[in-house]
């Protein structure tokens, strides 16, 4: 039954499929797959326990790199408390430009607009984590 009380015996159509042919404001043509509407592909998650593959032939568990992964989620998660203590400067001058997909930006000392240098933002971790948090999922 459908959200209309409609009977069927088939599957309704998928209503979403299109998004996948939306050009990314941040993804540029080499991360497109061979997939129709598919930019990003990412493998599986690592596992705990040992899978198949569609042969029948086991794929191992990753147990290391999962525990790794699992240690940073845990880490990155401390640095959303906005009462450690932790003043960070969110400025131009000290955050960004970022190449796709790093942190590594070390940002711009000089406004190229101005001349001028730029004037420090200082603001908590936790504040800033929390809003990239936000924004970004």
């Amino acid at each position: 039954m459908d959200q209309n009380g409609v009977e069927s015996s088939e599957y309704p159509a998928f209503v979403g499929p299109h998004w996948g042919f939306v050009t990314p404001f941040a993804l540029e043509e080499h991360h497109k797959t061979d997939k129709p509407g598919v930019w990003l592909d990412p493998p599986d998650p690592p596992m705990l326990t040992p899978r198949w593959d569609a042969y029948k032939k086991p794929i191992p568990a990753d147990l290391d790199y999962f525990r790794m992964n699992h240690s940073h989620v845990a880490i990155f998660s401390s640095y959303l408390d906005p009462d450690d203590g932790v003043m960070i400067d969110i400025s131009p001058a000290s955050i960004g430009p970022n190449p796709f997909l790093t942190g590594d930006g070390h940002g711009n000392p000089i406004n190229p607009k101005t001349g001028k240098p730029y004037e420090p933002q200082i603001v908590p971790r936790g504040d800033y984590t929390r809003i990239l948090a936000e924004f970004c999922t």
